[in-house]
């Protein structure tokens, strides 16, 4: 069920959403990865992906600085001092239509992160990936959030459909894969290709944000 710290794991799933579909103001989450603390689910996850006012949105964290707060509901809410948000570019192009996403992450402190979509490397990412967890889940399916701020604004939360598929977990791309060869090759550094833009948030939030640039 969980991977270890300071090994090395591979992940992927498909998915497909409506052409038209609309989700306003608020996050519909995907995928993402739990840190777990001895038996305990903490922090906000190293990696997600999620989309977010209708785009398309990658989220990778280096770093085991964490600042968090109880929301009015009870859930706690964590920001990483060292989170990049990176939107696609190509968000409406990949919209009705099964879209195979691979993770690989070295889950050390000076660890990696690896994301192909469709068999292009769309991002590579070097840095604390452990966050001083002790394992990892990894955890597929559809969950809303931050939407009182659509709300607010007087949006209405119309339901969605996402169909999943080919959901795996394992030590090597072949346990998890047939089309390991057809993978984009690795560079060895950081970097993104076809994003709209990348934003580095520390642990204030969405205030903190701030646009970067990737090789």
């Amino acid at each position: 069920k969980y991977t270890q710290a300071n090994t090395i794991g591979w992940y992927t799933f498909s998915f497909k959403v409506a052409e038209d579909i609309d989700v306003p103001q608020y996050t519909l989450s995907f995928a993402d990865f739990k840190r777990i603390i001895g038996r305990t689910d903490t922090g906000a996850p190293p990696i997600s992906f999620a989309l977010n006012n209708n785009r398309f949105l990658l989220g990778l964290s280096g770093s085991d600085k964490q600042s968090c707060k109880k929301r009015v509901s009870g859930a706690e809410e964590c920001n990483n001092s060292e989170a990049y948000f990176l939107t696609l570019a190509d968000t409406q192009a990949l919209k009705g239509q099964w879209v195979d996403v691979v993770f690989r992450v070295e889950w050390k402190d000076e660890g990696s992160v690896a994301v192909w979509i469709n068999n292009e490397l769309r991002a590579e990412y070097y840095g604390n990936l452990r966050q001083g967890g002790t394992s990892f889940m990894y955890k597929v399916g559809s969950y809303r959030h931050h939407m009182k701020q659509a709300t607010d604004r007087g949006i209405e939360i119309l339901p969605v459909t996402v169909q999943y598929k080919a959901i795996h977990k394992g030590k090597t791309c072949d346990a998890v894969s047939e089309l390991c060869s057809n993978l984009e090759q690795l560079t060895g550094s950081t970097n993104a290709s076809k994003m709209k833009h990348i934003v580095k948030c520390g642990e204030g939030g969405p205030s903190s944000c701030r646009g970067v640039y990737w090789d």
